[in-house]
């Protein structure tokens, strides 16, 4: 007789492959980072720096959870070729905002129209909401029918064009041009506390998909039980 498997929150991400992709790094810069007064002593002068540095320490985060990860970086052809070869079973970009508005703070997160896709951002969302930095008004953003102004849709046309792996979720962590955004964003300490709740995210989707019809998961009134 064939032994069920059961999925603890322990091995959930063993041995599935995830993709991270901190954007800008080996293409562009991003955002500047103006304020230096608050980066004095980190050594950050743009975003694709800061993009990088996150998505290492998230990548150490899921490797201690046995999840097999890789990261990628450059244009977006190079992107769709290794997600093509990899087949990721969750694709992140990471990036971090910026506005001319200063008080403008906040995460979001994006996605297509692809519902797993959806899922993921809502899990990641829901647990994001334990730090520092808040959540946008309506945090969790659908590209196509959400995105209407010029260098939004292109950078978000742009990664779900090229991409077609699913699920995929763009995440903007924060805005560079908001000191408390940034200040938080270049902290070690608040690296570490962005990774561990993105990887307890990932691991509530999965989790939650072997809930057969459970309904799991969605929404941004829920709690992240860690």
């Amino acid at each position: 007789m064939k032994r069920k498997q059961f999925w603890t929150d322990s091995d959930i991400l063993a041995g599935r492959h995830i993709l991270l992709m901190p954007g800008h790094v080996n293409h562009t810069t991003g955002a500047l980072i103006l304020d230096t007064e608050v980066t004095k002593g980190t050594g950050y002068g743009c975003e694709a720096e800061l993009n990088l540095d996150i998505a290492v320490v998230l990548a150490k985060r899921l490797w201690q959870h046995d999840a097999d990860v890789r990261l990628t970086s450059g244009s977006w052809r190079r992107k769709k070729l290794i997600s093509e070869r990899l087949r990721p079973v969750i694709t992140l970009e990471l990036h971090c905002n910026s506005f001319r508005d200063p008080d403008v703070r906040g995460f979001e997160l994006w996605y297509d129209n692809d519902e797993p896709s959806k899922r993921l951002a809502e899990a990641i969302a829901v647990c994001l909401q334990a730090l520092e930095i808040p959540p946008r008004k309506n945090p969790i953003r659908r590209m196509d029918a959400d995105s209407n102004e010029g260098d939004w849709r292109d950078k978000h046309d742009a990664l779900f064009e090229y991409v077609k792996t699913r699920p995929l979720v763009l995440l903007e962590l924060g805005f560079l041009t908001n000191r408390e955004d940034l200040r938080l964003l270049t902290s070690s300490r608040y690296q570490l506390s962005l990774a561990f709740l993105i990887t307890w995210g990932i691991k509530r989707f999965f989790l939650s998909g072997r809930k057969s019809d459970s309904g799991a998961g969605g929404g941004m009134n829920e709690t992240c039980d860690v």
